[in-house]
């Protein structure tokens, strides 16, 4: 009886302690994504979003790069540039029947643009 006690305790603290760990890169899960994301800067390309999100889910970009990753909530990370080494907008999409719009996470910055 005893040992199964132990046992329990021992399990429950390495269960408490695994939930309190920086979860692991890459990731769908949008708490730990979405602020990764927002970290986003002109010079980060898609090596960028696959350190976070790993190989996108489809690529249906046709003389630009669209790539769509699909988070565990159902929503959608969507990032398009015209090549590879920098990324112009990330937004996240939800499905139609949560209605509720889409956010920018990051979008590119027109040299002259002094709005940032």
């Amino acid at each position: 009886m005893r040992l199964y006690l132990t046992l329990a305790l021992l399990a429950s603290s390495i269960v408490g302690a695994t939930e309190r760990m920086p979860q692991k890169l890459p990731s769908r899960i949008p708490e730990i994504v979405i602020p990764e994301l927002r970290k986003c800067q002109s010079t980060d390309g898609f090596s960028f979003l696959e350190r976070i999100l790993g190989k996108p889910d489809k690529d249906v970009g046709s003389g630009v790069y669209i790539l769509y990753y699909r988070l565990e909530d159902g929503s959608s990370i969507v990032a398009s540039s015209a090549y590879s080494k920098q990324i112009w907008v990330i937004r996240r999409e939800f499905p139609t029947a949560i209605k509720r719009e889409g956010d920018v996470i990051y979008k590119l910055q027109a040299s002259n643009d002094k709005t940032k």
